[in-house]
């Protein structure tokens, strides 16, 4: 009997270190982060972390994608292990702003945010609400290449041929040569305009800056 006793109370002592367990980890608090501050010294550290998508690669067992600052260009990998939503496919693209949760790992001599389900990703506006500046574009080729950006400048060199609208965005010394295809004209756009292109980036062999946009939505005048 007395050996009973002591396993049950065994037993108790046990259930109540691993409810502590379980009330511990539920209390835990995501440590608020910027992708540039996240190192491999936080290897296992709960975070939480905002900014753009690059480079998304969607398969139907994980998902994986760069989270981007707008405004440095500092970038950290984020890896899903399980296969997202129908929903979420939809809108995590290249260029939409995001907010994620996730323990760093280390994956191959680098940090990087693991999320292990769905809860642990949030895409807060799309591509058209996430303005990226020239210099930042400029100073991070490779994290921009190919991604949905956001540029406002001043318009310049404007030519409409066949649909197809061609013009120069200047901000300062940076230039981006946009060509918007299906334009129709329906917004009063003039040279020296102040113009927002939404687009994707790509850079020529002489790393020259370029937009490519789709029709007249993706182009935003503002002459006040």
């Amino acid at each position: 009997m007395e050996r009973n006793n002591k396993a049950l109370v065994a037993l108790v002592v046990a259930l109540f270190c691993i409810s502590g367990l379980f009330f511990y980890v539920g209390t835990v608090k995501p440590v608020k982060m910027a992708p540039a501050d996240i190192t491999l010294s936080d290897e296992g550290k709960l975070v939480s972390v905002e900014g753009i998508v690059g480079d998304p690669f969607i398969g139907d067992r994980s998902t994986s994608f760069e989270l981007v600052n707008t405004a440095s260009g500092d970038h950290v990998t984020v890896f899903l292990g399980f296969n997202i939503s129908a929903q979420l496919r939809t809108v995590l693209v290249s260029g939409a702003a995001v907010k994620v949760q996730g323990k760093v790992t280390n994956y191959k001599q680098r940090p990087e945010i693991e999320i292990s389900d769905g809860g642990g990703i949030k895409v807060l506006a799309s591509p058209s609400n996430n303005e990226v500046a020239f210099g930042t574009v400029y100073g991070n080729k490779d994290v921009f290449n190919n991604m949905t950006v956001s540029l406002t400048g001043i318009a310049d060199a404007m030519k409409v041929s066949w649909g197809d609208l061609n013009l120069t965005l200047r901000d300062g010394q940076f230039e981006a040569f946009c060509r918007v295809s299906d334009f129709m004209p329906q917004v009063p756009l003039k040279a020296g305009s102040k113009v927002t292109v939404v687009g994707q980036v790509w850079f020529d062999d002489l790393g020259k800056l370029h937009i490519k946009a789709q029709g007249w939505q993706s182009v935003t005048v503002d002459d006040r």
